[in-house]
């Protein structure tokens, strides 16, 4: 079985930066980007790390977003975004190939996918152990 990468993970030391927002618009890097400390603190100085699109090892079933068959987030952005078409080359991105999205949905997942900003948020983990 073919490993595949999120497209959508969360901006995090050691994993790698495929695409950028700059000026609003959705560009891809030329080579993937690891985010190392040096990246980590200046983007969190300047609270842009939903400027960036991540990516990292898919892992399935260690993920919300896994249905037990496939990663529902393609699914689930289609009901809220309207697919961009022929808008951006897509042959320039560079986890295409690996890209769970992709391998699962292949155009329609990449129309889809300049539309959405990833988000995290840190919990906050109390002395007891619950959020």
């Amino acid at each position: 079985m073919d490993k595949k990468n999120c497209p959508s993970a969360p901006f995090k030391k050691g994993h790698s930066i495929f695409a950028v927002f700059e000026d609003r618009t959705f560009k891809f890097t030329e080579d993937l980007v690891i985010i190392d400390e040096e990246l980590t603190v200046e983007a969190t100085k300047q609270k842009n790390k939903t400027d960036y699109r991540a990516t990292m090892p898919c892992v399935t079933k260690g993920c919300g977003n896994w249905d037990g068959q496939k990663c529902a987030v393609p699914d689930q952005m289609r009901q809220y975004l309207e697919p961009i078409v022929d808008v951006y080359n897509y042959r320039n991105c560079p986890i295409k190939s690996t890209c769970r999205w992709h391998a699962q949905e292949g155009e329609l997942a990449c129309q889809i996918c300049p539309l959405i900003k990833t988000r995290f948020f840190d919990l906050q983990v109390d002395h007891r152990g619950e959020f």
